[in-house]
């Protein structure tokens, strides 16, 4: 077969119709419409055979499908001949693009470490070549890739480029989108101001593309979610219009203002024109908002409905699996055809170093998030160390106190000996002053660890201490608003008037306080997104922004942490 292909190449660009390359020219700057148009008519009006033609006939095909994210398992017979038939043709340009479309099939059918393979052997091509339209596919592609698998640091690496490619081809709706996706990344890594940052750059170059609807209203629509969720509401609305993509957005704005009625209405709305997942979420907010309302039968309609919704969710999730399972095994049969093929052609070799190089691929992949998670539950176990610490040294630094104040008594008794003996009755009385006033200062900061101990143990027998350290971030336990206000008062009588000192400082909305004093009972970010029907996305986006608000600059979470334990 190799032989076969190494005959029927030449080593030359061969002369082509003008048909497909005018086709071929529209389709790389995404004028699809017209693409069509010419292939339709040299379908209609070439009859010649040609081999050279008929594949290139084929690439546009091929193209055509992988813009429209078409391919799937069934193309990689076709796909693959391509790049076997390109490999030693002389158009390295064309052979660039069949590994590119045959990467996005491995894609497609669920196989990254093959789809990674063959898209940097088409990256390495295209950078060598300076074929910028293809780098911007093969950058989106490879970001995409490192996207569904949470890599974020190495998306957010190609996404730039996929961004910066796109400015040197002065292509706007290639830099909008590639804007717009950068938002996304960075909403997953809780970084909100770079979110609306890029959010609304994608708004900005929408502007100039010839189909702005396809990019405006997804980015304004994801810029409310954010300030939604950081409760910038004023700003909210001015990205959110009345349609049904905002629906969601509306329901969650109504929410945070504590307009139940309304916040009901656009849930119910939401449901009603939302897909699968949409319809969970709002009926699992529908449970909880008739629940607290007391409107019981409507709870319990919602609540059979989330059900039902996520039973279904389930068994699409089945059917994914068994479809890429499918999928999987298709390809797999392709592939052992292919490769039965190859070893009648002495193509053995390629085959087990390409199996190699997944294999090993795969292995690293398996070794960098184990590495990952390892790393993370170092950064948990130090940060509670550092916790910790902070409750000794504040214990330690009373201690110290006291033990200094008791020097300074032994050399005030030594002194008021000395003023004695010199019948200087000023002076006595004076060092005898500072002696009753440091006794009574370490009578205080021993009545006030005992106090503080006392109340602190007494506070953690209690029933509410109990329920909460159980159950925190178990999905079905929240606090009545009885119980939050009886937490606050037991956490002012341990921590010594807590809330009035926070509120000493700055008004805090009902939220920024519930999480302040799960804070200060070290209850972990992810349980109080639970507690409190916030996402952790949400809620670190919230930590952050308190500690800004407590000392006017920027910070972590953990520095927030930091400060409420030793406030």
């Amino acid at each position: 077969m190799l032989l076969t292909l190494f005959m029927s190449s030449c080593h030359e660009e061969p002369t082509y119709p003008l048909l497909l390359v005018d086709a071929d020219t529209l389709l790389m700057r995404g004028d699809y419409g017209k693409t069509d148009s010419l292939l339709t008519i040299f379908d209609n009006s070439y009859t010649k055979q040609e081999k050279a033609v008929l594949h290139y006939r084929q690439l546009l095909q091929i193209g055509r499908r992988f813009v429209e994210d078409e391919l799937t398992a069934d193309d990689f017979s076709l796909t693959d001949s391509l790049c076997r038939y390109y490999v030693d043709s002389g158009s390295r340009e064309k052979y660039g693009k069949a590994l590119c479309f045959l990467g996005n099939v491995y894609y497609q059918s669920g196989d990254y470490p093959s789809a990674m393979n063959t898209w940097l052997k088409a990256k390495s091509i295209a950078e060598d070549n300076k074929y910028l339209y293809l780098l911007c596919w093969l950058y989106r592609n490879i970001g995409d890739l490192y996207f569904a698998q949470r890599m974020l640091d190495e998306c957010i690496e190609y996404y730039q480029k996929y961004f910066h490619v796109s400015a040197l081809n002065q292509d706007t709706l290639r830099m909008a989108y590639s804007a717009n996706t950068m938002g996304k990344v960075y909403v997953i890594l809780n970084n909100a101001d770079s979110a609306l940052y890029y959010y609304d750059k994608s708004i900005a170059l929408a502007k100039h593309t010839r189909h702005p609807e396809n990019i405006i209203p997804y980015s304004k629509h994801s810029i409310a979610d954010i300030l939604i969720q950081i409760e910038e509401y004023d700003k909210a609305l001015s990205y959110m219009s009345h349609d049904t993509l905002n629906y969601d957005n509306w329901a969650y704005w109504h929410l945070g203002m504590h307009h139940l009625d309304s916040a009901i209405w656009y849930f119910e709305r939401e449901q009603e024109v939302s897909g699968i997942y949409g319809k969970l979420d709002a009926h699992n907010n529908l449970t909880r908002l008739e629940d607290s309302r007391h409107n019981t039968n409507k709870a319990l309609i919602h609540y059979k409905l989330l059900v039902n919704i996520m039973d279904s969710v389930q068994k699409m999730s089945q059917s994914e699996n068994t479809r890429r399972v499918n999928a999987q095994y298709n390809l797999n049969q392709i592939k052992e055809e292919r490769d039965e093929i190859a070893r009648h052609s002495n193509h053995m070799e390629t085959v087990l170093y390409i199996f190699l190089a997944v294999t090993l691929l795969g292995i690293l992949l398996v070794y960098y998030i184990w590495k990952f998670y390892q790393q993370k539950q170092r950064s948990e176990l130090s940060h509670e160390k550092l916790l910790r610490q902070i409750e000794e040294e504040k214990y330690k630094h009373s201690v110290s106190q006291i033990e200094e104040n008791k020097r300074k008594i032994d050399k005030l008794k030594k002194q008021l000996i000395e003023a004695k003996q010199q019948n200087d009755p000023i002076i006595e009385n004076q060092l005898r002053l500072d002696s009753e006033q440091l006794i009574a200062e370490n009578q205080s900061l021993e009545a006030k660890q005992r106090r503080h101990q006392f109340l602190l143990e007494e506070f953690q027998k209690s029933t509410l201490y109990s329920r909460l350290i159980i159950n925190a971030g178990k999905e079905k336990f929240h606090f009545t608003d009885e119980e939050w206000q009886q937490l606050g008062e037991n956490i002012d009588k341990v921590y010594e008037n807590f809330t009035q000192r926070l509120f000493s400082l700055v008004q805090l909305s009902d939220i920024e306080l519930k999480v302040c004093y799960l804070i200060k009972l070290r209850i972990a970010p992810a349980n109080m997104a639970v507690m409190l029907y916030k996402s952790k996305t949400a809620i670190s986006m919230l930590r952050q922004r308190l500690y800004e608000k407590f000392t006017h600059q920027k910070g972590s979470t953990k520095q927030l942490d930091e400060f409420i334990l030793n406030f």
